[in-house]
């Protein structure tokens, strides 16, 4: 059971895209309870619902291969957080291996936070190319890209604690991560303690 008022960041990315708007509705509801005041929200959804017609149905030139909550959009989840008592930051509507913008990546803090904002909205068609120039150069910046032990061990210890706080997450939790003690850097210098234990452990084995 997580406390009220003890999570600083939830974050959810390629699992609730799937989820309908009163799945959204209950999610939105216990973050509003669990969210510290200054704590922020990070929710990846599905926004085809701003593709359906009068009757309700998505037009015969709109496939959903990605199966993407017919009931959700980028409307939707605002509404949904001004009645959770929560305030929408921004939101960026994005085109995920489509063309139509079917997802729509979301960000929310409590009323009276101090990133509390007017909400910014953005429709970004060219993700999909963005995804992928990011996937061609990745490569350059990762460990394996470099031949020498002692360069990885210099360069490396960085993207080694991404690498495996992305592990860790998926570990904890299938929806994403919840973060519950994250203090701007002092969470990344705990994150980096625990990562330098692991190996010291390692070496002592």
């Amino acid at each position: 059971m997580i406390r009220n008022d003890s999570v600083d960041f939830a974050f959810s990315c390629d699992s609730l895209v799937h989820a309908e708007a009163d799945t959204i509705d209950s999610y939105l509801r216990q973050l509003a309870t669990k969210l510290r005041p200054n704590g922020v929200g990070f929710i990846h959804h599905s926004n085809l619902g701003a593709y359906l017609d009068d009757s309700g149905n998505l037009p015969t030139s709109i496939d959903n291969p990605g199966w993407r909550a017919k009931t959700m959009s980028a409307a939707v989840f605002r509404d949904k957080c001004e009645s959770a008592q929560l305030q929408c930051l921004g939101q960026e509507m994005v085109n995920w291996g489509g063309s139509i913008l079917s997802d729509c990546f979301s960000m929310f803090t409590p009323p009276g936070s101090r990133w509390a904002r007017p909400n910014r909205i953005l429709r970004n068609e060219h993700f999909a190319e963005e995804a992928a120039s990011l996937a061609r150069i990745a490569p350059l910046y990762t460990t394996s890209s470099f031949g020498s032990s002692n360069v990885k061990g210099l360069t490396g210890s960085v993207m080694h604690i991404v690498d495996w706080a992305k592990r860790s997450a998926r570990r904890e939790d299938a929806l994403g991560t919840v973060l519950t003690s994250a203090k701007d850097l002092s969470f990344v210098r705990r994150l980096y303690a625990r990562w330098n234990r692991r190996e010291l452990r390692k070496k002592d084995v």
